[in-house]
């Protein structure tokens, strides 16, 4: 069975698959005027329509097309990046339990899909070209996003592809994707990837570990620069041209400017060749019975549109500043996406370099992720062969995974950056401080206390043992390939030695949002070292409760103590209790002293109970 590699762009999607016939990647076809296809989905009266059928039906019927749904998948309705796309589209959304919903009417009902279900479509008309294409079926498929893309967006396209009838192999990194597709196997250290694409620009850094593969070691995405604000340059600029010739004003006709703005961005095509100055405009029965033929010159273009090209090289000093990584530890740059052939884009790279690096682009820059995506998909589906290379280029974790231990510390299981898939299983001790309901917390973050990361999911259980104070619980967090978080918690029944498996299926698992990464990234080093005076105290707190706590549970195991013993234990732990509940905030230095007093006091008491002396080894 074959598998396809896909690059879901916000603008455009396109797919390449291995041919065994004559052994190399190809790009197919996915639209008669380019290879690679619109990421539009209309409704209409009579069914469905895609790619640029979509598009140029989007002109007379905005509201049930729909377009853009990249910015929408595994995002929730209320988050402020949300609320500043809103603009950009047409078509009605409403929230749904926060999850946005896509109304439009198909085939005269009304009806609301989420953006899951729109990718799902989109997806299926992708496979059904390929299935076409090679004349046969395909049901695998390694699939690139974007990089700034978080785990709860990743899982969301997995689904969305799984709906589709394709089984992921992989969800990669388009970062990722380029480097693969560019065949850059671990000739350089340090790579820059700029890519400008139909709705944004992003900008990151790959660096080698030292033997093998590279990972992504940064990203940064500029929302506000990409083909679409070209595209709105360039039809402001034809409506005012349109204005001088016949004297009327269309900046107010939505209908006429949603033609000029898909008018302006084929405008844009011709100048992917740098010896064509000129395209031609031609819109036939244009406004008001007017055909509108005009000239847009390269350097009208440029001039138009240099601001914001000039905007996307801020996140590139950005992520080469804060990674403290020099200009000159750069040591290729590729240059991807529907932007990848302007001119003045490649002369300005070049000269933020000073010129010492040479651009690598390849002949088509839009379509070399679905190249990427389809040679991983390729090795995965166990094909090998010398005109690609067999080692894979991870995809990192971009949040450390965790538990919380000690009542608020973080423990982490699987830490940022590391390589995708990935897992970890650690043994936790688990205090029986008198109630049997106990919770396994998992947190996504980088502070060292729990309160200040995110709360991914919460495993619920019941404890067993009577008297002994500590039950051991297997706790396993892995990673897959496309980015999903799986939780396994496993524990022994001291009764019947058997293993018993915590059902975690249907526990809501909410990962970060691409804001709170951001928003987590940019806290500085002052409050990290504000977390790790907070941890320590939190350690000697929990130490204490721990040293009540067991003694509280073994003193009442049969032949350890008298009677006597037993009663003065007893209110002496009721009034330990009592000082812990009033003082459990008070500072590290107290607790300490808190529990040297008791453990000096108890010191015979918990040699009879315990056997031995008693000792504490913190969970790390």
């Amino acid at each position: 069975m074959a598998a396809i590699g896909i690059d879901l762009g916000t603008a455009y999607t396109s797919v390449a698959v291995w041919r065994n016939d004559d052994t190399r990647i190809e790009v197919i076809k996915l639209e008669n005027k380019t290879d690679s296809m619109p990421s539009y989905v209309a409704f209409t009266p009579n069914g469905r329509l895609f790619g640029t059928e979509a598009r140029e039906y989007f002109i007379s019927d905005p509201k049930n097309t729909v377009f853009g749904v990249y910015r929408l998948i595994g995002r929730s309705y209320d988050l402020f990046q949300l609320n500043e796309d809103m603009p950009l589209w047409s078509f009605s959304l409403t929230n749904h339990n926060g999850t946005p919903m896509i109304n439009v009417i198909e085939q005269g009902q009304s009806v609301s899909y989420t953006p899951q279900q729109i990718t799902t479509m989109i997806i299926g008309r992708v496979k059904e070209a390929a299935e076409k294409h090679i004349g046969g079926p395909v049901t695998k498929a390694v699939i690139s996003v974007p990089s700034f893309f978080t785990g709860v967006q990743k899982a969301a396209t997995r689904d969305a592809a799984i709906m589709a009838g394709l089984e992921v192999l992989r969800i990669t990194n388009d970062c990722i994707a380029a480097a693969v597709g560019h065949r850059l196997y671990h000739q350089v250290s340090n790579v820059i990837v700029y890519d400008l694409g139909g709705t944004m620009s992003n900008v990151s850094l790959l660096s080698r570990d030292g033997v093998s593969v590279y990972d992504m070691v940064d990203t940064k995405c500029y929302k506000k620069s990409g083909g679409i604000h070209f595209d709105s340059r360039i039809a402001g600029y034809l409506a005012n041209d349109f204005e001088i010739q016949f004297g009327k004003s269309i900046v107010n006709d939505a209908c006429a400017m949603r033609r000029l703005t898909i008018a302006a961005e084929e405008a844009k095509w011709p100048f992917k060749d740098p010896t064509v100055d000129d395209s031609i405009v031609s819109l036939q029965n244009f406004y008001e019975g007017h055909d509108f033929v005009t000239t847009l010159s390269r350097a009208v273009y440029d001039d138009l549109c240099m601001d914001l090209y000039a905007d996307t090289f801020k996140d590139l000093q950005a992520i080469l500043m804060e990674n403290k990584v020099e200009k000159t530890a750069v040591q290729s740059i590729l240059l991807v996406g529907g932007g990848g052939k302007i001119i003045p884009v490649k002369q300005m790279l070049s000269d933020f370099f000073d010129r010492r690096i040479l651009i690598s682009t390849s002949a088509k820059p839009d379509e070399v992720m679905a190249i990427g995506a389809a040679i991983q998909a390729t090795l995965l589906n166990g094909i090998s062969h010398l005109s690609i290379e067999h080692k894979m280029m991870p995809d990192i974790l971009p949040m450390s995974l965790g538990i919380e231990a000690s009542k608020g510390v973080m423990v982490k299981f699987l830490t940022r950056h590391q390589y995708i898939p990935c897992g970890a299983r650690r043994l936790v001790p688990i205090c029986l401080d008198m109630e049997k309901d106990k919770v396994i917390k998992v947190y996504e973050g980088e502070r060292a206390i729990t309160e200040h990361n995110h709360l991914v999911m919460s495993v619920p259980f019941k404890t067993t043992t009577e008297y002994n104070s500590v039950e051991n619980v297997t706790v396993i967090l892995k990673v897959d390939f496309a980015g999903k978080l799986h939780v396994h918690v496993k524990r022994k029944c001291p009764l019947t030695d058997k293993e018993k498996v915590e059902d975690t299926s249907k526990i809501p698992i909410k990962r970060m949002t691409a804001e709170q990464m951001s928003a987590m990234l940019a806290i500085p080093q002052s409050i990290h070292e504000q977390d790790l005076v907070e941890k320590a105290r939190l350690e000697s707190r929990y130490k204490l409760e721990r040293y009540i706590c067991d003694v509280t549970c073994a003193v009442d195991r049969p032949g350890r103590l008298n009677a006597t013993e037993r009663q003065s234990m007893a209110e002496e732990l009721e009034r330990a209790m009592q000082w812990f509940v009033i003082c459990k905030d008070c500072t590290k230095e107290e607790l300490e002293r808190r529990f040297l007093e008791l453990s000096y006091r108890w010191v015979e008491i918990t040699h009879k109970i315990f056997d031995q002396f008693w000792s504490y080894k913190p969970f790390q």
